[in-house]
């Protein structure tokens, strides 16, 4: 009985052993699980935190590469691409227009073993500042060059018609049509993101040659274009010149643009407009010989008084300069009314009693050296005055009158002839050129040949004639 006791005993403890050894194997893999579980949870979190690559070695990653340089790796082909369109969607919003990158950029399949793996976001940052930018720009041509830069052909189209528009509505005539001289056209283009222009800035350089005019304001009333050229370094004529519309003013008023710059529009804008206006019919003047009168005396028997006209013009303009103007009707509102005046032509012969020899008459046709006098000399009768001078120096008209003859002449040589009225001549000969034709008006003292050495001549000198109803006298007796 009492084996049976020890066998039973010895029964009991092994199994409570072994209901001992199963419960402490059963928590040994309960612990493992949970730290297998925590394991593989920190794994993934680390991954989507773009940390460590724990992936097997034959896996693989992608690299960006710009022009040699690595600048990220990413887990996927898609992801390398997503990140080169994230940096350019990001520049092109920054600056409101279509990017494209210029450097050579690659992606590179590599091993995936201990990379560090960037996102598509973070690649995109890095990308920045790597990567040279371009704008995909629209250019405006003039006459075949580019010569702006806008971000697109609608900004392009805009900016040319803003162009054309201001100098429409600066006009209140009747707009016929508007164009530009030069051959407009525009074509895409890469450019520099600086270069290209928004539409009002495009509009100027058109217009003006830069993108904004620059304005010098009148801080103090009385101010001076000699002060703003010197504050400015100018000089006072360059500045006057780019505002002629003001120059003119001896002192400037408080507040007025002054443009410091001259515009250099590069383009020419021709507005062809019809223009309507009235404008005065000048009165003509007539007169009456009077010879009670003494010759140059004149007396206004009836005022004249301009007339009125209604005048349609069609104009062409330049960026706002008149260049062609051709009048294609005219209408009379008002007649003109001429005026009347009366001429003296009474000529007063000299004296030849008086000592000075002269009454006054005439003026000298050339202030010389007298070589031969009027009358009888060895050679026969003498019926001018000769006044000698170097060739080439200017004959003037002794009185106002109309010329009769300007040609070769005999002896007289290239010979002028002027008609003073009542039956008065006066003969200029030997002459070296003839600046007056015959019926033309002139004027005591205007300038009608040129002295000289023609026909029968010993030397150069004038011949000078004073004749009455074809007789000739003394020129001495009626110079001055």
């Amino acid at each position: 009985m009492q084996n049976n006791h020890k066998q039973d005993v010895s029964v009991a403890t092994y199994i409570k052993a072994s209901e001992r050894k199963r419960k402490e194997k059963h928590r040994s893999k309960a612990v493992q699980r949970m730290v297998s579980s925590a394991v593989v949870l920190l794994c993934v979190a680390f991954l989507a935190l773009g940390g460590i690559n724990l992936v097997s070695a034959n896996s693989s990653a992608y690299v960006l590469v710009v022009d040699g340089k690595e600048i990220a790796t990413l887990a996927s082909m898609s992801e390398a691409e997503a990140a080169i369109d994230q940096f350019l969607d990001n520049k092109s919003a920054e600056y409101g227009m279509d990017i494209v990158y210029t450097d050579d950029l690659e992606i590179n399949k590599v091993s995936a073993s201990g990379v560090i793996l960037s996102s598509s976001l973070e690649a995109a940052d890095a990308l920045d500042g790597n990567l040279q930018i371009m704008a995909k720009a629209v250019a405006i041509c003039i006459d075949g060059e580019k010569s702006l830069y806008v971000p697109d052909e609608e900004a392009a189209r805009e900016a040319i018609v803003l162009a054309k528009q201001y100098y429409i509505d600066a006009d209140t005539d009747d707009v016929l049509s508007v164009a530009v001289e030069e051959q407009i056209s525009v074509v895409s283009s890469l450019a520099d993101i600086d270069q290209v222009l928004p539409v009002e800035e495009a509009k100027n350089m058109l217009l003006y040659g830069c993108a904004e005019t620059e304005y010098y304001f009148v801080a103090s009333e009385g101010e001076t274009f000699a002060e703003i050229a010197a504050n400015n370094g100018m000089s006072e004529d360059a500045l006057k010149a780019i505002n002629a519309s003001i120059a003119d003013s001896e002192t400037l008023t408080l507040g007025t643009a002054v443009a410091l710059s001259q515009p250099d529009p590069m383009i020419n804008v021709l507005v062809e407009k019809e223009v309507v206006q009235t404008q005065a019919i000048p009165y003509n003047v007539i007169h009456q010989d009077n010879y009670a009168l003494d010759r140059g005396q004149e007396n206004v028997i009836s005022e004249g008084i301009d007339g009125l006209e209604e005048v349609t013009l069609r104009v062409v303009v330049s960026n706002g300069e008149v260049i062609r103007s051709e009048e294609i009707s005219a209408t009379t509102l008002l007649e003109p009314v001429d005026e009347i005046v009366e001429r003296g032509t009474k000529v007063i012969l000299a004296s030849r009693d008086l000592a000075s020899g002269g009454s006054g008459v005439v003026g000298w046709p050339y202030v010389g050296t007298i070589t031969s006098r009027f009358g009888w000399r060895s050679r026969g009768w003498h019926s001018g005055l000769d006044i000698a001078g170097p060739e080439g120096e200017p004959i003037l008209a002794a009185e106002a009158g109309t010329v009769t003859y300007a040609d070769w002449y005999y002896g007289y040589g290239y010979l002028v002839k002027i008609d003073h009225g009542n039956g008065m001549e006066t003969y200029y000969g030997h002459l070296s050129a003839i600046y007056v034709e015959v019926g033309e008006e002139v004027e005591r003292g205007q300038h009608i040949a040129a002295l000289g050495n023609t026909g029968n001549s010993t030397g150069p000198h004038v011949h000078f004639e004073v004749r009455f109803d074809g007789t000739a006298y003394n020129p001495l007796d009626y110079l001055e």
